[in-house]
């Protein structure tokens, strides 16, 4: 663990604990502060949010459903999803008359911000460890709704434990990589007829100590370290994003990755590493809570001037990891993601296509 922090490099610059859990290199020096400040409705406007049950997830579908969108909070346990839904309501709903006093947002944007509608807030189940469960998602999203403004890829995992997902892949580049590099692939059909449109991976500042696993992306069970393979996965997901920026250039898609910053979620509360556990329970204050985590997501989502390809975190573009700027690995990477998930020119016939 220890090793991982001092690896962890910019331009051969340290980046020291507290710069780390703000996203800050060498560039971008300070604690998390920024909120984003920009005042706009999203009415008529579809957005899906992955992981949208607790954390940065929840938070970011609320917000967006504050301004008016229809979020579709997929989430691998429905009862938990339903939960998350009616504390949003209650939260931010018609029945409570405190509700413009339950964040600390900007005078600025409370303009634009109004009561939520049980009908904006959509349950959908998505197990991103399962390829089929994907597909299923994918097919009944795209039948609801042809046009899909926002796509936002929150959901994510960390585990100590090597373990795989139904199609047996390593749990962490499973879920956090391969399930949401196929459900934006099925997905891209709605996100270019709603153009223009968004898709938002949130990876992390983990990625600079990232690296591409040969020859299949994964981790084994007897190499298996539960930061390296967390990292690997953000890398993956900082290269997705990059790469598919290119890919829509002139399709009015934008692609972005973000860092939310050392956020109070429930990632690591199941972790049995001593290292992990004394990271967490020594820096957990400096920690800022999920609401100000979501902010970078929703400055990306609602900001008029974005770069597609580009990295944010703290609301600002920032400098990625070299190696996402690296054309022959990013290449390589999505060659070997869209063999993994099944959509090579060897379809699968037993699979049925979306479009």
């Amino acid at each position: 663990m220890m090793r991982w922090f001092a690896n962890l490099t910019v331009r051969r610059r340290l980046v020291s604990i507290p710069d780390y859990l703000n996203g800050t290199t060498p560039d971008t020096k300070g604690f998390i502060t920024k909120r984003c400040i920009i005042s706009k409705r999203l009415e008529g406007k579809i957005a899906i949010v992955t992981g949208a049950n607790t954390g940065i997830g929840f938070h970011t579908a609320g917000e967006l459903a504050r301004r008016g969108a229809i979020v579709i909070m997929a989430c691998r346990n429905r009862n938990r999803a339903e939960a998350a839904k009616a504390k949003l309501l209650s939260m931010y709903g018609h029945s409570n008359v405190n509700w413009i006093k339950m964040d600390v947002a900007d005078p600025c944007v409370v303009e634009s911000l109004k009561p939520i509608h049980a009908y904006q807030l959509i349950v959908e189940h998505l197990d991103l460890a399962s390829l089929e469960s994907v597909r299923q998602f994918a097919v009944k999203v795209a039948q609801m709704y042809p046009k899909i403004d926002f796509l936002i890829n929150n959901a994510g995992l960390a585990s100590d434990i090597y373990s795989t997902t139904r199609d047996g892949f390593e749990q962490t580049i499973g879920v956090n990589h391969l399930g949401h590099f196929l459900l934006t692939e099925l997905l891209l059909p709605t996100l270019r007829a709603a153009a223009p449109s968004r898709i938002i991976i949130v990876s992390s500042v983990a990625h600079y100590c990232g690296r591409l696993y040969r020859p299949d992306l994964q981790m084994t069970a007897e190499n298996y370290k539960e930061i390296s393979a967390y990292s690997s996965s953000k890398l993956a997901n900082a290269m997705h994003a990059v790469e598919l920026s290119h890919r829509l250039e002139g399709t009015n898609v934008a692609v972005v990755f973000l860092h939310p910053g050392a956020v109070k979620t429930e990632i690591l509360k199941d972790f049995k590493s001593v290292p992990v556990r004394v990271f967490h329970t020594v820096f957990r204050p400096l920690f800022v809570k999920a609401w100000v985590g979501a902010q970078t997501t929703l400055y990306t989502a609602l900001a008029d001037n974005l770069t597609s390809g580009g990295y944010y975190s703290n609301c600002t573009l920032k400098t990625p990891n070299k190696l996402v700027n690296n054309e022959t690995e990013r290449q390589w990477l999505w060659e070997k993601s869209y063999e993994l998930v099944g959509l090579t020119s060897n379809y699968p016939t037993n699979i049925p296509r979306l479009f």
